[in-house]
């Protein structure tokens, strides 16, 4: 999960994505 995040962050630099991933590893992390 950590690598995957991780890479997801780096890929979607743009900002928009960012926001959306950063979401879900807080759902996993629940």
């Amino acid at each position: 999960k950590e690598a995957a995040g991780g890479q997801g962050e780096s890929r979607t630099r743009g900002g928009r994505a960012v926001w959306r991933q950063r979401r879900s590893m807080k759902r996993w992390c629940s």
